[in-house]
């Protein structure tokens, strides 16, 4: 029974992401479609993890937790202020964040390319939080979580959520969602941060890597940073990346 429901699942993300490339092929000329995986189940309980990633782009991934393990101390520090931190560890530092996030993953051969393409790149820009684009991130994280949907279309476009807020730059979004301990960012946000960052960079089986991509953008300048927890909803923590190049 249950591998059933995960085929159906995976026919129906099949399904979806077609549809959703119909969509953005119309509105524009540079957006990638990326596959989705089959459900996994996490360990102890059953727990799902999904992860989606755009530049007006969308694509679906999931995956086990992967390790979190930080050499950050915890202190009392928020979520988005973990999240920026992680993410411009990976923008400046890249050749150091591969070693020190990546290693066991390339080791095991399961990080998907991630550690050498990261050892190979320049650094770029760190972000800075963009408090419009945060408030606009927050909000649909919320939205997805109490209205128990996931995608970048439920509630208007990333674009068109930015601008309600007053941002008048380019926005690009990742979108993310699980169910497993490690994403809980109300409990561990240091933690948290590592785990949706590493998952989102390694991209597994994604063609195209758009996760990896947005996070390492050298033409983004800001980004929006937004979290929710609804214990009631299907994956639990709903995470929001909106990226913006003003």
């Amino acid at each position: 029974m249950k591998q059933k429901k995960q085929k159906n699942y995976w026919v129906a993300g099949r399904i979806m992401a077609v549809l959703f490339l119909i969509a953005l092929a119309w509105s524009c000329s540079t957006d990638d479609s990326l596959v989705p995986l089959p459900n996994q189940s996490g360990s102890g309980s059953v727990q799902d993890s999904t992860s989606t990633a755009t530049t007006d782009t969308t694509s679906t991934s999931t995956s086990t937790p992967p390790d979190t393990t930080s050499t950050t101390p915890s202190g009392n520090v928020t979520f988005k202020d973990a999240m920026l931190a992680e993410i411009n560890f990976a923008r400046t530092k890249p050749a150091d964040y591969a070693n020190q996030r990546l290693k066991s993953e390339y080791n095991s051969g399961t990080d998907n390319g991630a550690y050498n393409d990261l050892t190979s790149r320049s650094a770029v820009n760190a972000l800075t939080l963009n408090d419009l684009l945060t408030t606009s991130a927050t909000k649909y994280a919320k939205y997805m979580a109490d209205n128990n949907v996931f995608g970048h279309t439920e509630n208007g476009t990333p674009q068109s959520r930015a601008q309600a807020e007053g941002y008048t730059g380019s926005v690009g979004e990742n979108i993310a969602a699980g169910s497993y301990p490690s994403y809980n960012a109300e409990s561990d946000p240091n933690g948290a941060a590592i785990a949706f960052v590493k998952l989102l960079i390694i991209d597994t089986g994604i063609s195209g890597v758009g996760h990896r991509k947005n996070i390492l953008n050298g033409s983004y300048r800001v980004v929006g940073i937004g979290f929710y927890r609804n214990t009631a909803s299907k994956y639990d923590n709903y995470l929001v990346q909106d990226f913006g190049t003003k």
